[in-house]
C-alpha cells in the first residue's frame, strides 16, 4: 500500500493512457486536464516518443550519470541550440526540485555569494533548497529548513498600473543596495514567469525586463523556472523568447520528457561549468532512455510548432471560460497563458470560495474530467491539457466542463449554506 503523502485521487488505478485520455481497470476514460502534473504535453503515449523509448530500450538503458552516451551528446546539443545562449551548456538533472538545487550551487559558485532572492507565490519544488524558494509554508511543516541565506520579495499583479510597478523596482532594488553594502549581495533571483501552482500568476513582461536589468546591475544571475511552461506550453518555444533581458539560466523539464524523468538547466558554458567537476552528480541524470524520449519530444515540439498550437488554444479556451462566466456567477478571473487556464471559484458577493473549487474538482471527477484545484486562496481551479489535443478531444474537454458547470449551479445555493 502507498504512503498517505504520495496519495492519488480516488479513482480506480489507471492501466493505459492515449492522448488526452486516462483508463482505469474497467476501461472508463477520464480525460487528463492536468497533462499528468503538466508533463505530457504532446498527450499520452504519444507513438513517436513511445517508439523512440522502446528503441533505445533495446540498445543502451542505462550508463550510471558519469559515463556519457551518444543519445545524451544529441540532446545537450539539441536543447542547447534551441536555446538563446551564444556559447551553452546543458546540466543534466532528473526532476524539477533536483534542477532548483543544482542551479542554485552553479549560481552560488560563478557569483562566489550565498543568498538567493525568491518570490512571493513562487513553487519550485519540495527539497531543501527548493522547498526554501517556496511560498507555501504547510509543505515545509517536517523539513528543517535554515533560511538565512534566502530572501522572499513580493511581485506586483500582472495588471499593476505603471506606479505600482516602478515601486515594486524600486524596493527591490533598495533591498538589493542594503545588502550589497552588507557584503551580502545576492547570487540570484529565481523567478517563475507564470506562478503555476499558485493560481497562474502572471507578470507583466515590462516588469520582468526591469527587474532582469536590476538583478544584473548587481551582477547577481536571472534563474528562469520554466519547468511546467517551456517548450511550447506557455505559447512560445521559452517564456524568455518574449523578452529582451534575457535570464542567465533556464531550467526545463515536465514537456521534456512528455512522462519520462529528465530535467535540464540551460545556461552560458562560463556560468555553468563554474561549478567543478563532481559537484552535482545524480545516478540516473542523463539517463540514455529518457534522453532519447526527450531528443524525440523535442523533434515534436519543433515539428508541431507547439508554441503555436499552444496561442490557439489560449484564444479559444479564454473565450470559452468567459462565455461560462457570463453564465454562471461563481466564475470569476479567468486567466488564459498559452495551454494554461484558471478560474477563481467566488460567492455571491464575490469572495474566494474555497469549498466550491474544491467541489468542482470532485464533481468533475465524477464526470470523467480530471483537473486541479487549489491557489493561493485555495479557491482556483486549474486547467492545464495537452496541447496536442483533436478537433474530438477539444469538444469532449469542453463538454465535461460544461457538464460540471452545470452539476455545480444545481448545488451552489446549498454549498454557500453550508448544506
Amino acid at each position: 500500500m502507498e504512503a498517505i503523502s504520495t496519495g492519488t485521487f480516488d479513482t480506480e488505478t489507471f492501466v493505459k493512457g492515449k492522448g488526452a485520455w486516462l483508463y482505469d481497470k474497467q476501461n472508463k476514460a477520464y480525460f487528463d486536464g492536468t497533462s499528468g502534473s503538466g508533463a505530457v504535453s504532446l498527450g499520452h503515449q504519444h507513438p513517436y516518443v513511445t517508439r523512440a523509448i522502446i528503441s533505445q530500450a533495446g540498445k543502451l538503458s542505462h550508463t550510471g550519470c558519469k559515463l556519457g552516451s551518444d543519445i545524451r551528446e544529441k540532446l545537450a546539443q539539441k536543447i542547447v541550440s534551441m536555446c538563446h545562449y551564444q556559447d551553452g551548456a546543458a546540466l543534466f538533472t532528473v526532476t524539477g526540485s533536483e534542477a532548483v538545487e543544482a542551479a542554485l550551487k552553479v549560481a552560488r559558485a560563478y557569483t562566489g555569494r550565498k543568498t538567493i532572492v525568491h518570490c512571493k507565490y513562487a513553487y519550485h519544488g519540495k527539497t531543501s533548497g527548493s522547498l526554501s524558494l517556496t511560498w507555501r509554508e504547510s509543505f515545509k511543516k517536517y523539513s528543517n529548513l535554515k533560511n538565512n541565506n534566502y530572501l522572499s520579495i513580493d511581485l506586483p499583479d500582472a495588471d499593476a498600473n505603471d506606479e505600482e510597478q516602478k515601486s515594486h523596482i524600486k524596493n527591490i532594488n533598495e533591498q538589493f543596495t542594503k545588502l550589497s553594502l552588507k557584503n551580502d549581495c545576492p547570487a540570484a533571483i529565481v523567478i517563475e514567469p507564470i506562478r503555476v501552482t499558485e493560481g497562474l500568476l502572471s507578470l507583466n513582461k515590462q516588469f520582468l525586463e526591469d527587474l532582469i536589468n536590476t538583478a544584473h546591475a548587481f551582477n547577481c544571475i536571472v534563474i528562469f523556472d520554466e519547468i511546467y511552461i517551456g517548450l511550447g506550453r506557455c505559447g512560445q518555444l521559452f517564456y524568455a523568447d518574449h523578452l529582451i533581458a534575457k535570464p542567465d539560466l533556464i531550467l526545463i523539464g515536465k514537456t521534456l520528457g512528455n512522462g519520462m524523468p529528465i530535467s535540464l538547466i540551460v545556461g552560458e558554458k562560463k556560468i555553468i561549468n563554474s561549478l567543478p567537476n563532481g559537484i552535482q552528480t545524480s545516478t540516473y541524470s542523463g539517463n540514455p532512455i529518457c534522453c532519447a524520449a526527450a531528443y524525440a519530444s523535442l523533434e515534436v515540439i519543433e515539428k508541431e510548432r507547439l508554441w503555436e498550437k499552444a496561442q490557439v488554444l489560449e484564444t479559444e479556451f479564454y473565450e470559452f471560460l468567459s462565455k461560462a462566466a457570463r453564465k454562471y456567477k461563481f466564475m470569476s478571473n479567468i486567466r488564459a497563458h498559452g495551454a494554461l487556464f484558471s478560474f477563481t471559484c467566488v460567492t455571491h458577493d464575490g469572495n474566494p470560495f474555497p469549498v466550491l473549487a474544491s467541489q468542482f474538482k470532485k464533481n468533475a471527477l465524477d464526470k470523467g474530467l480530471i483537473l486541479f484545484s487549489g491557489g493561493f486562496n485555495e479557491s482556483i481551479v486549474k486547467l492545464a491539457p495537452p496541447v496536442l489535443m483533436t478537433l474530438r478531444e477539444k469538444s469532449q474537454f469542453k463538454y465535461l466542463i460544461k457538464e460540471t458547470l452545470r452539476s455545480i449551479n444545481v448545488i451552489i445555493s446549498d454549498i454557500e449554506n453550508g448544506i
